[in-house]
């Protein structure tokens, strides 16, 4: 059974449901999102530990995206726990027509992927795609501080801001006024 996302209600697909995952699932569900979480382990794929997800899906990845139709309205956020899930959810997905793709990583890792799936003939605009490292630069390093990152890289895609600072921009306007 395919799952359609409901029409006015944007999608937050996880895959994966680890530490980052908890932060990210109760920032999706405030924001208005329709989240649902993937992994391949019952003790981080359950309702109990997700329970504002609208879904939570434990199956081997590959089968759990069988599960859920991506669409234009569809964010994808790739954090499993390791390298080789990563790529495998970003091959099943880079050619969709999912609004955003970010997967998690360091430089080394994303570029490692990313010439595995140059070298398999992925067009270069699907890669161009993907947002990796994920999230927008504030400093995070505790796991609600990256989630907080790339939630707001999200927003900043979905309303088309700038992700530059309010006060600087004002300030800076100011200057200019004044000159």
């Amino acid at each position: 059974m395919l799952l359609d996302p409901i029409q006015d209600k944007p999608t937050l697909l996880i895959a994966g449901g680890g530490h980052i995952a908890l932060p990210l699932v109760k920032l999706g569900a405030i924001l208005g999102f329709r989240v649902v979480v993937l992994d391949d382990r019952q003790e981080y794929a359950n309702r109990e530990r997700f329970p504002e997800a609208d879904m939570v899906i434990c199956q081997d990845f590959d089968a759990a995206l069988s599960k859920v139709k991506v669409t234009s309205s569809t964010y994808l956020i790739i954090v499993t726990r390791g390298h080789a899930l990563d790529e495998l959810v970003l091959r099943r997905t880079i050619t969709s027509k999912a609004a955003y793709i970010g997967m998690i990583g360091s430089q080394t890792k994303i570029r490692t992927v990313f010439e595995r799936l140059r070298k398999d003939g992925v067009p270069e605009e699907a890669i161009r795609r993907v947002y990796a490292p994920i999230g927008l630069d504030i400093g995070g390093e505790t796991p609600e501080e990256i989630a907080v990152s790339i939630v707001a890289e999200i927003v900043k895609l979905r309303r088309g801001g700038s992700g530059d600072s309010l006060a600087l921009r004002e300030k800076t306007a100011i200057r200019s006024q004044r000159k």
